[in-house]
């Protein structure tokens, strides 16, 4: 719902100030905020478009345009001003999903993080990102080590930060993650508790606000799924490494008219956390019955590339 009064929230470590209700913690304390949201007019022309319907133009390397036809427009400035323009009243959350979503994504590569897409779990003292296209199971195979006991930092957007030379971390985002009412059924949760992420997504919203990582960690291991034939765990070197990853960040969703200096930035982050950190791929047939094994390699693989492996 769109609502006028500023308020702060927290989320990536970092305090936003809003215009607009967040469906996320609020902030303590006084501090200044990071990033602003606001409403107000958002005028320019967006002449490219993602193969998902969103409108987009480059204004700069630190500017993005973004319009989607049926709800509203955004500008992102900086990674610390959003500006909003709705074209009707956020009934059913369409503007605040999408501003959760792929809108603080790109504000958050403005801020110089790496932002994939995937999922960010806590193991052994150090995360495992999966990785994935569309349906590959990130979000099932989080939910089902989260069950097991293992924090959740992240479903969706992980944010990677250099904090050294050759250290990343990754910074805490949202304690939910968005499930097929298959796989909630299937991991034993109540699927009629459960409520849609929008009236006009299948998936459901499962909070797990007592077993998430409000804190930035230290990334230990970045795996990629796949669907092949047999279940398989393959080390990638060098390039292929480097091509996952970029094959990976969200603000490749967005490729065209990108400036020169951003796509060196871009290139330079993916080889410099493949450089960093090991990266795998996880073949497997896309069956539930096979879960618990998949479970059993990213556990193990996690022991191997973590620092104190009580796992």
């Amino acid at each position: 719902m769109v609502d006028s009064m500023v308020k702060t929230f927290s989320a990536f470590d970092l305090v936003i100030e809003s215009e607009i209700e967040l469906m996320i913690s609020d902030s303590l304390g006084f501090a200044l905020p990071d990033i602003t949201i606001r409403l107000d007019t958002v005028q320019g022309m967006t002449n490219n478009r993602t193969i998902d319907g969103v409108w987009y133009e480059h204004l700069a390397q630190d500017r993005l345009l973004l319009k989607w036809d049926n709800f509203g427009s955004f500008l992102i400035q900086e990674g610390k001003d959003i500006t909003i323009d709705p074209y009707q009243p956020d009934d059913d959350g369409t503007i605040t999903l999408a501003l959760m979503g792929i809108v603080i994504a790109l504000t958050l590569q403005q801020r110089g993080c790496l932002v994939l897409h995937g999922s960010a779990i806590l193991m052994g003292g150090k995360v495992l990102i999966l990785l994935g296209r569309k349906g590959q199971g990130k979000s099932t195979l989080a939910a089902s080590l989260n069950g097991r006991g293992f924090p959740l930092l992240s479903d969706d957007i992980c944010a990677l930060d250099f904090k050294k030379e050759t250290e990343l971390s990754v910074r805490p985002a949202f304690p939910t993650i968005k499930l097929n009412p298959d796989i909630v059924t299937y991991l034993g949760y109540d699927a009629e508790h459960l409520q849609r992420v929008h009236p006009q997504v299948q998936k459901l919203a499962k909070n797990v606000d007592e077993s998430f990582c409000s804190f930035s960690q230290p990334l230990g291991t970045i795996c990629v799924l796949e669907t092949g034939e047999e279940l398989k765990l393959e080390q990638l070197q060098g390039m292929d490494a480097v091509k996952e990853i970029l094959t990976h960040m969200l603000l490749n969703r967005f490729p065209e008219n990108q400036p020169v200096e951003l796509r060196k930035t871009i290139f330079s982050q993916s080889v410099k956390a493949a450089q960093s950190i090991p990266v795998f791929r996880l073949t497997r047939p896309r069956e539930l019955q096979l879960l618990p094994e998949a479970m059993r390699l990213l556990q193990g693989l996690a022991r191997n590339h973590s620092s104190d492996c009580e796992i």
